[in-house]
């Protein structure tokens, strides 16, 4: 059965810190990246797995199809860093069956609307709700950039928030 080491929610996706900091944190043998768009993007797919650190594999699903593999317990072996886009991914494909332990919040770019947690990490109150739902299922929700830094708790999110 899989193992999910880590969870995360970072716009970017694979990128530098979460190819070189980010896997060895996880000490994962497998990416699952979780996006409902990016499913159907076969582009994007091959570009994704192409920038996989040696001996990474990755693969991409959409968030009823992670949900029903999860529920079938078909998600394979292996250490999965499991990646998503959004918030709204992650809630989706949490509803749908997909059961995390935990989420971090990572690289979530500030618009408006959204109010800034910490550099790199913004909300909007729909983001909030999602957050406070999940956390509410039992998920332990934290907000990590890089490695090197403090996380924050789900309180000090909240408070942050100021929601």
């Amino acid at each position: 059965m899989a193992n999910i080491t880590l969870t995360r929610v970072d716009n970017r996706l694979m990128h530098g810190q979460v190819i070189v900091k980010w896997t060895r944190v996880a000490d994962c043998n497998r990416i699952l990246i979780v996006d409902d768009a990016l499913k159907n993007d076969s582009f994007m797919v091959d570009i994704y797995k192409m920038a996989a650190p040696s001996g990474i594999n990755v693969e991409l699903m959409s968030t009823q199809e992670a949900g029903n593999e999860y529920q079938k317990n078909q998600l394979g072996d292996g250490k999965i860093l499991l990646l998503f886009k959004t918030i709204a991914s992650a809630s989706s494909a949490y509803k749908k069956g997909l059961l995390f332990p935990s989420l971090q919040l990572g690289g979530i770019p500030n618009e408006p609307g959204k109010i800034k947690i910490v550099t790199a990490v913004s909300t909007s109150p729909d983001e909030i709700n999602k957050i406070k739902e999940l956390h509410e299922n039992g998920v332990d929700i934290t907000a990590q950039v890089i490695p090197e830094e403090s996380k924050l708790n789900y309180d000090e999110i909240i408070n942050r928030a100021g929601i």
